[in-house]
């Protein structure tokens, strides 16, 4: 490879991959720690069954927003989301997320309670949909400045304790430290998930299926195995040092999108700025835990219609029905009938496994799974076990007074990433490409990432022009 390039990527996640593929026509050398592309979404097998981990890659089906256009682009076959989605409340049973009516029934709410459910469920649903119709920004600024317990307001206590178990176990946040913003965009159980579940779409083959894609395109393969250390700035001309198969190696580019988690930018990207430090603060990264199984059912099973369950008090906050993967496409009901089962865990249900051991983490998923679908036990065929440090990012409170500047370049070096996917210098209140937000926080959704790249791409090409 040469030492030299017009545009160097750090990191082939999808954010840096969309990148990549956006400036294709130039000299771009993508660099990827990892020894596959993909970052949070990547391929891989269980006993001989295709399938993939880490991100689904779900997505709004607009068939005009940025993420549709390039799927279309790169010839990626998207189906919806099928099945339904369903909570696992602390009482041990799984309840549809229905009707507000129909779901404080399941839950066993109070006759005193249901009201107040009731009426936070609706505005919860009008908050959500509001949020998917720009413009947004004002009513961004406004949830991000309050807590989640504050926007609910005076509730009965068992509704209060609903939605902080909720969002806790969900997606590690609290009612009363963090955003309404977080709160909202990321409770699929809050405020009718059953109404657009089925609205959702998702790549045939998951998300890791976009990466290769963009990847085949490219003129230089990515490079695998590749550490980067530094990346600094050089005049007109960016440095860029990294470890690859066990040598220390220098490459200069005119242009470089870092598109890492923003710990991990912090780190390597030299000269960076206190507001620039400050901005990326602003933003929390949560560890993920995942349990994949392959299961053989033997024909029906009770999960064969489901497609996620958030869970209330078990070890996992979600548990998906994988069907983007070729496994679940092979029998026909009988003998040779297999399923894919994705347990994630997210944030506080993710810390305490920090330091146990892979085969402990999958006895535990698996005991809780088997706790909620009995009929699983025995045949589990096989499993594997991933973590992710960095793993989801959220919003603090004041996130959208720092918009500005975390995506501002430093010189000729661009920033990407989910963490800062729904932001550009043009649009400060955090409504991100296009002004179209999409309906979604800043997350590890599929639209994040990848207009978090095309904003990079962007910025190179105007520069460049």
């Amino acid at each position: 490879m040469s030492d030299s390039c017009e545009v160097a990527i750090i990191g082939a996640g999808l954010s840096g991959l969309t990148a990549a593929y956006q400036l294709r026509e130039l000299d771009v050398v993508v660099l990827e720690a990892d020894d596959q592309i993909g970052g949070r979404s990547q391929r891989t097998e269980l006993a001989g069954w295709p399938t993939t981990t880490g991100g689904e890659g779900w997505y709004d089906p607009n068939p005009q927003s940025p993420e549709s256009r390039l799927l279309a682009e790169v010839g990626i076959k998207s189906v919806p989301v099928s099945g339904s989605a369903m909570l696992h409340t602390a009482g041990g049973r799984n309840v549809s997320l229905s009707t507000p009516e129909q779901l404080a029934q399941d839950l066993g709410l109070s006759e005193q309670a249901c009201p107040d459910f009731l009426q936070t469920f609706k505005r919860v649903a009008e908050a959500c949909d509001a949020l998917a119709h720009p413009p947004v920004e004002d009513l961004i600024r406004k949830l991000l400045s309050v807590t989640g317990a504050e926007w609910i307001g005076p509730v009965h206590d068992e509704v209060l304790s609903y939605y902080r178990r909720v969002v806790s176990t969900e997606i590690g946040i609290s009612l009363e430290a963090d955003s309404a913003f977080s709160m909202l965009t990321g409770m699929p159980a809050f405020g009718g998930a059953s109404a657009v579940w089925g609205g959702f779409l998702v790549p045939e083959g998951g998300a890791p299926m976009i990466g290769q894609a963009m990847a085949e395109r490219l003129q230089r393969p990515p490079v695998t195995g590749a550490l980067v250390t530094s990346v600094t700035q050089n005049g007109t001309r960016v440095t860029i040092t990294y470890r690859h198969d066990g040598q220390h190696k220098t490459l200069d580019a005119g242009h470089v999108v870092v598109a890492t988690p923003h710990p991990i930018t912090g780190q390597i990207v030299r000269g960076l700025q206190p507001a620039k430090l400050a901005a990326m603060d602003s933003v929390r990264v949560l560890p993920i835990v995942e349990v994949l199984l392959l299961l053989a059912d033997g024909g029906p099973a009770p999960w064969d219609e489901l497609s996620a369950v958030w869970t209330i008090d078990k070890s996992f906050s979600v548990c998906l029905h994988s069907k983007t993967d070729l496994a679940n496409r092979i029998g026909d009901g009988g003998a040779d009938k297999h399923s894919v089962i994705k347990m994630i865990a997210v944030g506080p249900s993710a810390a305490p496994l920090s330091d146990r051991t892979d085969e402990c983490i999958a006895d535990t998923f698996i005991n809780d799974f088997a706790d909620m679908f009995p009929e699983a036990r025995d045949k589990v065929l096989a499993h594997t076990v991933k973590r992710w440090i960095h793993g989801v990012p959220l919003p603090s409170l004041g996130f959208d007074q720092h918009v500005a500047e975390m995506v501002k370049p430093l010189g000729n070096i661009h920033f990407a990433g989910d963490w800062c996917g729904f932001v550009d210098t043009a649009n400060p209140g955090g409504a991100g490409l296009e002004g179209d937000w999409g309906g979604y926080s800043v997350t590890a959704a599929l639209n994040a990432v990848v207009r978090a790249g095309l904003r990079a791409a962007s910025e190179i090409r105007d520069s460049i022009s």
